[in-house]
């Protein structure tokens, strides 16, 4: 496989040890900050340059299918990381969210139809919709490319995300409590997509957990690959094979505050573990269980119901809070 990566990186970018070249990548374009569209800055394996640009999304789509062509042309399969900063409260012109300049509401509104309100885009939410939907035009054109090179049905697409939504932007009805940068299920339950046209029955779904880290050694029991050792994750190829599968409980902690603290008390007061439905949090201090596939809204604590479950959780949780510390 070719490999690139194009967007965001927040994987470091101090060391040439920490650069997506360095991880596997033969080919990189690193593009953050303010630069939208115009005259946009960007690092890549073969040093920093300046590029012009529609809007940034559209000029990362054409450098995915620009890729895609140059290597199918030479008979190589391809893989490839987009990570776009779209949809994101990136700070511009003093606003959280904006409204891209490839943003067409007329567009927009015919392909809403009835379901939804008109929206306001004089509102974070309003501009977060325009953001996303401008943005899932350019994803369409490359998935669109796919289907002209004919190796559509053939390709793995995956579309997630790696956090829940801004609080300023959330919808009015959503079904789930907390936002980003909480451990509630606002802050890490999100959309997971996957087509595979001529290996996933169209339509499947699955409530089995499966975590972003879980992405790399699950692609590669995909594809028939060894094993990665010493990475995180588990490989849940069955689950999108077969909804099939199942993985170790699933333990997330609260990242860092700063950078140097003494104890893991001190870095973050927010932890949780999920085991298939049933999910157990601390949060300042307090802890409490839900089933979450029942109740994604977390408004039923179940741990005041003397559930054995609870306690097992709670051991269990503990276990991987002491593995995880720097601090044993």
């Amino acid at each position: 496989y070719r490999s690139l990566h194009i967007g965001k990186w927040h994987i470091g970018r101090s060391a040439e040890r920490h650069l997506p070249q360095a991880k596997g990548f033969d080919a990189y374009e690193i593009m953050e900050g303010k630069q939208i569209s115009g005259t946009m800055h960007v690092s890549a394996q073969d040093g920093e340059k300046k590029v012009q640009g529609k809007w940034r999304p559209a000029y990362q789509a054409d450098r995915i299918m620009s890729f895609i062509d140059q290597n199918l042309g030479n008979g190589q399969n391809v893989y490839i990381n987009w990570w776009p900063i779209e949809p994101h409260a990136v700070p511009i012109n003093k606003e959280l969210f904006y409204i891209p300049p490839t943003f067409d509401r007329a567009d927009f509104e015919a392909d809403a139809g009835k379901k939804i309100k008109k929206i306001d885009l004089d509102t974070p939410r309003g501009k977060l919709l325009a953001e996303l939907h401008a943005f899932d035009h350019e994803f369409g054109r490359v998935v669109e490319h796919l289907r002209q090179k004919g190796v559509f049905a053939d390709s793995l697409v995956i579309v997630t995300s790696d956090n829940g939504g801004y609080q300023g932007a959330l919808s009015p009805d959503r079904m789930v409590s907390g936002h980003k940068e909480t451990l509630w299920e606002g802050g890490i339950r999100v959309p997971f997509a996957a087509s595979w046209p001529q290996r996933f029955a169209p339509g499947t779904r699955s409530a089995r957990p499966i975590v972003s880290s879980d992405l790399f050694p699950t692609i590669m029991g995909l594809i028939g690959a060894p094993r990665p050792r010493e990475v995180d994750g588990e490989d849940m190829s069955g689950v999108l094979l077969a909804n099939q599968g199942t993985r170790r409980p699933i333990y997330f902690q609260a990242r860092r505050a700063a950078w140097r603290r003494n104890s893991d008390d001190r870095v973050s007061d927010s932890f949780a573990l999920i085991d298939n439905c049933q999910k157990i949090i601390e949060d300042e201090g307090m802890q409490s269980m839900y089933d979450v596939c029942q109740d994604p809204a977390e408004a039923s604590d179940l741990s005041t119901s003397k559930d054995k479950r609870f306690e097992t959780l709670r051991a269990t949780m503990r276990q991987r809070r002491l593995a995880a510390s720097e601090y044993l």
